[in-house]
């Protein structure tokens, strides 16, 4: 994702380590304090016994993720260009949304799974460099019939005209001037959980 703050670092496993302890940060939100000069396999659970201990990890290790977060450090996702020929352009990832909302998720590093409620959606940026109409092919898996998607772009809503379930596209949506644009990609009403769609890459023509 491209905005750092947005992921909270309750989403994510992250580790501080001390001389004698080391303090974990899962991605379900639990955490676990283990004395690794005492327990070097990390199978003892030490939170309940050195709660003041836990506590400072859990404080320091907030504080130095919003430092991070905070700064020019924190990693961000590359902004592709699109109306140039040549590699490297006119194809996202899946995974390089600049936001996403509802309950998504990465997989593999590069695609993006979820889209099973309704308004769950992933906003995208590029940097158009030809103004113009651009043909936006959508592919994945478990993408449905596309009466449930809809492309958002400038106040302008587009539905896909073809799709089945490895790949959907919405049609001439114009992007009116270059630069740095964004647009989302969304679902409008919810769908089976047991088989959520997953966006590979989004490739423009």
């Amino acid at each position: 994702m491209n905005d750092p703050h947005q992921l909270g670092i309750e989403e994510q496993h992250l580790i501080l380590r001390g001389e004698q302890f080391k303090y974990h940060n899962f991605a379900d939100g639990s955490t676990a304090l283990y004395d690794i000069k005492a327990d070097r396999g990390e199978s003892k659970y030490m939170s309940d016994k050195y709660p003041q201990i836990n506590d400072y990890y859990k404080e320091e290790l907030q504080r130095q993720y919003d430092n991070i977060v905070n700064t020019d450090r924190a990693f961000r996702m590359p902004i592709v260009i699109v109306g140039e020929d040549r590699i490297g352009t006119n194809s996202i990832a899946g995974a390089m949304a600049n936001k996403v909302f509802g309950q998504n998720e990465i997989l593999r590093f590069h695609f993006l799974k979820g889209f099973t409620k309704a308004n769950d959606a992933a906003e995208y940026q590029v940097i158009i460099e030809n103004a113009g109409s651009y043909d936006i092919s959508v592919l994945g898996q478990n993408l449905g019939s596309g009466e449930a998607w809809e492309l958002a772009y400038d106040h302008t809503h587009y539905s896909p005209v073809n799709a089945d379930e490895k790949r959907m596209t919405f049609e001439s949506v114009e992007f009116l001037k270059p630069g740095l644009q964004r647009f989302t990609i969304k679902v409008n009403k919810d769908g089976d959980a047991s088989k959520a769609p997953v966006i590979e890459h989004i490739k423009f023509k």
